[in-house]
């Protein structure tokens, strides 16, 4: 069964461009506004979404952005492709909790490896077994729930995936760059600050669980866990 993909483009040479180069790959449903993207969001599952920024009734940071609040629906990857390249467009465009973002123009073959690339490391990822000292993880859900106290914690993707990864280095010492490189694999402009602000909310959410995000001057950041906690869960 082909990978299922909505794309959200009211570009009629584009349409025919997705439908020319992808149909072939992946089960394609094609939406030219807002409304009509989520209505069908409702009805149907999807494996990715390609969203421009600019459509006819509202913008695509705002359909990401409600994509992203919806429990059944934030765990789609959303690729956000638009002609705008500043920096600050894209620091929008993932504050907005998009996966991935591509600017026109753009070689097809290049979009089909980025699908493939982020599907295979969403398989990857639920494939593996996930462990973290006074929490359950709940991969296919995206859900972290604290032991004790019962509490799920509310974590965008983004920091659901930097939690993910660090748990599984309890203790190691991990650079920037291998952050980067496992969270967003496919993206070569994510600047360190940027890094830096999401594992900062990250810690501010799981700081008062025993667990805690502290900087390695100069390397990059370690994971630690209270003793306390460590022996409860074992």
């Amino acid at each position: 069964m082909l990978p299922k993909v909505l794309i959200l483009e009211d570009a009629k040479e584009y349409v025919l461009m997705y439908e020319s180069a992808l149909s072939l790959d992946f089960d394609l449903t094609f939406a030219t506004t807002g409304k009509q993207a989520l209505d069908i969001l409702q009805e149907k599952r999807f494996d990715f979404v390609i969203v421009d920024v600019v459509l006819p009734d509202v913008s695509g940071l705002q359909v990401c952005s409600f994509i992203k609040s919806q429990e059944g629906l934030r765990d789609m990857p959303v690729m956000l492709v638009t002609s705008r390249e500043d920096i600050e467009d894209k620091v929008h465009g993932f504050n907005s909790g998009a996966d991935d973002y591509l600017t026109k123009p753009f070689h097809f073959k290049e979009l089909r490896l980025r699908i493939r690339a982020k599907l295979k490391h969403i398989k990857d990822e639920n494939r593996s077994s996930v462990f973290l000292p006074g929490f359950e993880i709940d991969i296919d859900r995206q859900r972290v729930r604290h032991h004790d106290s019962g509490v799920c914690l509310e974590l965008t993707r983004i920091e659901f995936k930097l939690l993910v990864y660090f748990s599984a280095r309890i203790d190691h010492v991990i650079s920037r760059r291998q952050v980067l490189e496992a969270v967003w694999p496919d993206n070569l402009n994510i600047s360190d600050r940027t890094v830096d602000s999401h594992l900062s909310n990250l810690r501010k959410k799981i700081e008062g669980f025993g667990v805690t995000i502290k900087a390695v001057h100069g390397v990059g950041y370690r994971v630690t866990v209270n003793p306390e906690v460590s022996s409860k869960a074992v």
